[in-house]
């Protein structure tokens, strides 16, 4: 009996849910970030292009075939979504043509891959952030009075302090007083990542001071934007990850059209999640010492809600979603057969949450994916089904 749904009947409808899949997210980034944003996206593609066409003169190469025309989309976009809005300025848009002549090498090495599956995308954002990391970096987000049409490129560091964010008052004034259509601020990734490796700001309008004690507490209040604008069109980031809530929809409707497994995202992020409450964080930085603490909600002078609330952070405010419910989704990544992806999945969240804690939050997810993306292959052999002792082929998995 054929159960396949419509959306997977042959592979140009595949590749165009894919497709219509990655796209969702740059819907909020648009709206976040304006038209430098769109800029990225177009410029990515085009680079793309260039630079596959090229590479293949270069080597030689015969051209991709009848590979559907979504399908060739789907790799730069999501390597466009790992980008900031700022790589469409004059300082940094070398950014995009590097990425996008690495991703078209990575693309031709992978039919010589053999046994070795290769997710070209995946590769490429992990060297790009290795390689070119503090280009990656975003730093504004427009006025909701400015979305679309403002220039993110135009934010300058706000004097206003976040504590007053927190009450309610969005920074709009730039150092010399006049109004801003951007804020900038420093991405909720970094500002964690400079935490846990014992180099916190406790107020980003102020220097860094590394002579400051800083508690757990003191970060959430005094050097992270409210969650609610992190989760939403209201923080730095990615182009990509502007809106928790589209990633969410994109993954529930790849799911629903058969192209995502939503067990991968759901389980992976669901152990990252109780790990980063289990495993020990800095509850106090001082001078550059760091005070460790094991289930960090029962500590004293941290309190249960400080602790979910940094955790919240942790998982909100990083890639940690977009890796897991995408990434990890592609073809070359996940395990083939659908009985492996559960305990996958498992070590994929055990994996997540070290590379949250202890390698920084703005990329450690990708390498997570990337390392469980190389264990897939023995997973599918470990779960295969078996028959007289014997390993079925795997268009009879289970």
């Amino acid at each position: 009996m054929n159960t396949a749904t419509p959306s997977v009947n042959g592979p140009t409808r595949t590749s165009a849910v894919m497709l219509l899949t990655v796209s969702a997210p740059f819907v909020a980034g648009v709206i976040a970030f304006g038209w430098r944003a769109i800029l990225v996206i177009a410029a990515a593609l085009a680079c793309h292009f260039v630079a596959s066409k090229v590479w293949r003169r270069i080597t030689a190469e015969p051209d991709g075939g009848r590979v559907a025309w979504p399908e060739r989309l789907v790799p730069p976009l999501l390597v466009a979504a790992t980008l900031p809005a700022e790589a469409a300025t004059i300082d940094r848009w070398p950014v995009i043509p590097a990425a996008m002549l690495l991703l078209a090498m990575l693309q031709s090495l992978r039919p010589r891959a053999g046994k070795v599956r290769i997710a070209p995308a995946l590769t490429t954002i992990v060297l790009s952030h290795l390689l070119i990391g503090p280009s990656l970096v975003p730093h504004g987000t427009l006025q909701r009075s400015n979305a679309v049409v403002g220039d993110v490129a135009s934010a300058r560091l706000s004097v206003v302090p976040i504590l007053a964010w927190h009450a309610g008052d969005r920074p709009a004034i730039d150092p010399e007083g006049a109004p801003q259509g951007a804020i900038a601020v420093p991405p909720v990734a970094q500002t964690i990542g400079a935490y846990l490796a014992g180099r916190p700001a406790v107020d980003f309008a102020d220097p860094l001071d590394v002579d400051s004690a800083v508690t757990m507490d003191a970060l959430l209040r005094s050097s992270l934007p409210p969650l609610d604008d992190v989760v939403a069109l209201g923080a730095p980031a990615p182009i990509g990850m502007a809106s928790l809530s589209l990633i969410i929809i994109a993954i529930l409707y790849g799911s629903w059209r058969g192209r995502l497994d939503v067990r991968i995202p759901v389980i992976a992020t669901s152990v990252a999640y109780l790990l980063v409450v289990l495993l020990p964080v800095p509850v106090l930085v001082e001078r550059g010492e760091r005070s460790w603490r094991w289930l960090a909600v029962l500590s004293q002078g941290v309190g249960a809600d400080a602790a979910m609330t940094f955790v919240n952070y942790v998982v909100m405010g990083t890639p940690a979603l977009f890796a897991a419910g995408l990434l990890a989704n592609l073809g070359a990544v996940r395990p083939l057969r659908r009985r492996a992806r559960i305990p996958w999945a498992v070590l994929l969240g055990a994996l997540l949450a070290p590379s949250l804690l202890y390698l920084p939050p703005a990329w450690g997810p990708y390498a997570a994916v990337l390392i469980a993306g190389l264990l897939a292959r023995g997973f599918d052999r470990l779960f295969a089904p078996r028959y007289h002792g014997f390993e079925l082929p795997s268009n009879q998995q289970a």
